[in-house]
């Protein structure tokens, strides 16, 4: 690898895209899964116990769960985001300064809420999110402006894929997302119409488990067996973009060998440490 006096620009020799993207570092990786793990812990024993952040209350059964998919989720983000080449003690601490300084944020009263009451918000958390969207937006531009400078060979550039993986990616996540949602939602009616012919012909009530559940605690009516019902198994689907999945996706995208990405790269990472040791892993599409 040559690497000329402007930082930016890096000209790898005899090596493919492939092998830009994934290259092993195994001591790189242990401090990067290391780091999250620590990330993880601290926010559950000083955040969460001693100064009471909110979190979710979570079991030992559940802990192994999110401490099982952070093992998993980072590995991947390690391997394709590029951080055998990249990660440094800088990423390592600006990920605790992420995590600590999102964590504070988040205990403002006016800043707990959720995405879904965005028309609620309170002013000064709208001021804050167009501050926060201003700096991504100068850290994507500058992260473009590295991939035109990062060369896979001598004649072509990072760039072209490197825009278009963060477009393309992100659309197709959301298409399919969309595309699921819709289905699930719409074919609803149709399924709870058919269950209940099934029902009408084998004499079982038909209902949803929720309903079910209702019912059983219900003293002004009579409890039925689950023997008795036909449940409709497909229930309608909620969308919810949690910020553990949006900081986790431009993790992957911060990967340069350079100070200044570095520091984004902790500091997004950090970000969706703490949705995931405040909340854990939740889906996108919520039934």
């Amino acid at each position: 690898m040559e690497q000329f006096n402007d930082d930016t620009i890096v000209i790898v020799n005899d090596f493919n895209l492939t092998q830009v993207f994934i290259r092993f570092n195994v001591f790189a990786y242990i401090s990067f899964i290391g780091t999250l793990y620590l990330a993880y812990f601290l926010f559950r024993l000083i955040l969460g116990r001693m100064f009471n952040y909110e979190r979710h209350k979570k079991s030992p059964a559940k802990h192994y769960h999110h401490l099982v998919d952070t093992f998993i989720y980072g590995t991947v983000l390690f391997i394709f985001g590029n951080y055998s080449q990249s990660y440094s003690w800088i990423t390592a601490l600006c990920i605790i300064i992420g995590l600590f300084g999102f964590a504070t944020i988040c205990e403002l009263p006016f800043c707990r809420v959720s995405l879904q009451s965005l028309r609620t918000w309170d002013i000064k958390l709208k001021l804050i999110c167009a501050f926060a969207g201003v700096i991504i937006a100068a850290a994507a531009v500058y992260h473009i402006y590295l991939a035109t400078q990062f060369k896979i060979d001598e004649d072509s550039s990072l760039v072209l894929p490197y825009v278009l993986s963060l477009i393309f990616i992100c659309l197709f996540l959301f298409l399919s997302t969309f595309v699921v949602y819709k289905y699930q939602n719409m074919s609803f009616p149709s399924l709870k119409k058919r269950i209940i012919r099934v029902g009408e012909r084998t004499k079982n009530i038909v209902m949803t488990r929720n309903e079910f559940e209702e019912r059983q605690h219900d003293n002004t009516r009579d409890v039925i067996n689950s023997d008795e019902v036909l449940f409709i198994d497909m229930p309608e689907v909620g969308f919810h973009l949690h910020h553990w999945q949006i900081f986790y996706y431009l993790a992957f995208f911060t990967r340069f060998d350079n100070v200044i990405s570095e520091i984004c790269a902790g500091l997004v990472i950090g970000i969706f440490m703490h949705g995931v040791s405040a909340y854990g892993f939740h889906d996108l599409l919520e039934e």
